[in-house]
This record gives structure tokens, C-alpha cells and sequence, in this order.
């Protein structure tokens, strides 16, 4: 599923499409905070336009950036109060169009497709042979 997950970062921070949305979902999975050098490795964009992305976050008041305490080289990011309301409804409109989707396509076709993903996810995460 990681696999699956980078493949589309990449694709939709390529077409210039929701860079801050993904940069805010990575920051928002990583509970002790994350520096810019892993959020430009994770989405796979260099670190000048992460560094873009966040003033622009930092000015909306969604992030903040502080100086690590125990390496002043670098610098932590984190969501503030504001930034996890967004994640959260972000999240909460991906969910329900999801439903609709699994809903308008049918049970038997939304199990499929549930069953179908399940055995990709096992195999993108066993060891290769």
C-alpha cells in the first residue's frame, strides 16, 4: 500500500496538484513532528518547493516550524490546532466519497474491490523473491 500511496504523491505533486494537501498529511501522520529533507523525500519534489509550500502553510497558520531541541540543525515540523482541524476534515470528505463511490458502484463490485485491494496491499508489503 506504501508502494501505492508514494506512486500517486509523486503523480499528483508532478501536475502541480494539492502539494500542501499532501504535505500536510505528511506531517499530520508523524507524531513527533518531521523535517522538511523527509517530506521532500516522501513526496519525491525537491526540497526548494517544500520550502515554498510550507511559508505558504506557516502563513496560513495550519504549521509550525521550531528548531530541534536536541539537534539545532534542524528543523521540526508540526501541525497546529488549525492544521489538524483541516487534516481531519480533509480526511472526513476523502471518506465520504469513497462511501459514495463504493455505494454508486454496488456491494458485489465494492467487496471485489475491498478483496482486490486487501491481497495487493499483502503483496506490495512481502519481501520480493
Amino acid at each position: 500500500m506504501r508502494t501505492i500511496q508514494i506512486v500517486s504523491r509523486q503523480k499528483h505533486v508532478q501536475e502541480g496538484i494539492g502539494i500542501e494537501a499532501f504535505i500536510l498529511h505528511c506531517v499530520s501522520e508523524s507524531r513527533e513532528g518531521i523535517v522538511p529533507g523527509q517530506i521532500s523525500g516522501e513526496m519525491g519534489i525537491s526540497s526548494a518547493r517544500v520550502a515554498t509550500a510550507l511559508n505558504n502553510l506557516e502563513d496560513k497558520g495550519l504549521i509550525t516550524r521550531e528548531i530541534d531541541i536536541e539537534d539545532r540543525r534542524k528543523i521540526i515540523v508540526r501541525l497546529t490546532p488549525m492544521g489538524a482541524d483541516h487534516v481531519d476534515e480533509w480526511q472526513r470528505r476523502l471518506l465520504e466519497k469513497l462511501a459514495d463511490i463504493l455505494v454508486r458502484i454496488g456491494e458485489d463490485d465494492a467487496r471485489e474491490l475491498v478483496r482486490i485491494t486487501g491481497k495487493l496491499a499483502g503483496v506490495l508489503s512481502a519481501p520480493r523473491q
